[in-house]
């Protein structure tokens, strides 16, 4: 009986261990994830710094109007675009020219901010 008591102690122990190592592994998983989350959320705000020191929001909107171009909220209202393209609140819109074009529009979409650019 003795020896039958030792026996199981030994399973018990060895269980114990083995309890332990995998709570080891699961606290560095654990431990590494964090790192890992960590790392990349600074690589994130590092990313963002970057960006917001190589753009400003005039650049962007630049970008936009001259260099990708084509229709977007950004040209959609804006004056200096509608100059270049006379012909397009009568497209867009169905208005004679933009002038016409901007306060039918903050009639009939009162959310819609003419004034405010996208950004």
């Amino acid at each position: 009986e003795l020896k039958k008591a030792q026996s199981e102690l030994k399973e018990k122990d060895a269980l114990i261990e083995h309890l332990r190592e995998q709570n080891r592994k699961l606290g560095q998983t654990s431990k590494r994830r964090g790192e890992r989350a960590e790392e990349s959320s600074q690589e994130a705000k590092r990313l963002r710094q970057q960006l917001e020191n190589s753009f400003t929001e005039e650049d962007v909107l630049r970008i936009i109007r001259e260099e990708v171009g084509g229709l977007s909220r950004v040209n959609l209202f804006d004056a200096e675009w509608h100059k270049k393209y006379p012909n397009a609140a009568k497209l867009l819109f169905g208005f004679n020219s933009f002038d016409e074009t901007l306060p039918m529009v903050e009639c009939l979409f009162p959310d819609v901010d003419v004034t405010q650019l996208p950004m």
